[in-house]
């Protein structure tokens, strides 16, 4: 997981462009652009989804509602 600045709409089109129809090599778009070389195959091998997040893990057990109660029948000690 990345931890830069995502890309603008118009970078990402900037990308799509230049790999398109100028051909350009990953790193010299990168230049282009003036972001890292990495973001470059990344943004091209996922097009639609990149820069999106995506929930991992266990859901939680509780809801946010509940929580606070839990909290606080824990400390009373009920």
């Amino acid at each position: 997981m990345g931890h830069g600045k995502t890309l603008t709409e118009t970078e990402k089109a900037k990308i799509a462009a230049l790999k398109d129809y100028m051909n350009m090599s990953n790193r010299k778009i990168a230049k282009e652009i003036n972001r890292s070389e990495n973001v470059v195959p990344n943004f091209l091998e996922n097009c639609e989804n990149h820069g999106k997040n995506y929930v991992t893990g266990r859901p939680p057990t509780i809801s946010q509602a509940q929580k606070p109660h839990l909290i606080r029948s824990a400390a009373i000690g009920v």
